[in-house]
């Protein structure tokens, strides 16, 4: 069962804000890139373009993705780092220069750390009915 399962890369982040920009149980953004923004991606910021989207976890924060390469790049980011591409990543979408970014973030590097090297699993094409039971 374990041969035939596959290892997924996802960085979970929790954005907390001093003030939301967004209106209780409204706190959800995904985004949708072009072909064209997802080929010129290559500045420094380019691992925003893995995050498919931010879900209000309560009134003052949010849950964001970031999933493939980009998640293992993200787990070695400072997290001044992080909070500038969440930042800007938001006031492209949102269309809003002025947007106050999140005060800071919390998440546990599962990539890099020793002991789970990883966050996600799922089956592959050759999983079987038996590897689950």
């Amino acid at each position: 069962a374990i041969k035939n399962m596959r290892p997924g890369r996802v960085s979970k982040i929790i954005l907390h804000f001093s003030t939301p920009f967004w209106f209780p149980g409204e706190g959800t953004i995904n985004f949708i890139w072009t072909n064209q923004e997802l080929e010129t991606s290559d500045d420094e910021d380019g691992w925003i373009t893995s995050v498919n989207g931010m879900y209000e976890v309560n009134s003052t924060d949010l849950r964001m993705w970031v999933v493939g390469e980009a998640a293992s790049l993200v787990d070695t980011l400072p997290d001044d780092d992080v909070i500038a591409g969440a930042t800007k990543l938001i006031r492209k979408f949102l269309g809003n220069s002025e947007l106050v970014g999140p005060k800071r973030i919390t998440r546990h590097t599962w990539l890099t750390d020793p002991y789970s090297l990883g966050t996600w699993s799922y089956p592959s094409i050759h999983s079987q009915h038996q590897d689950y039971t």
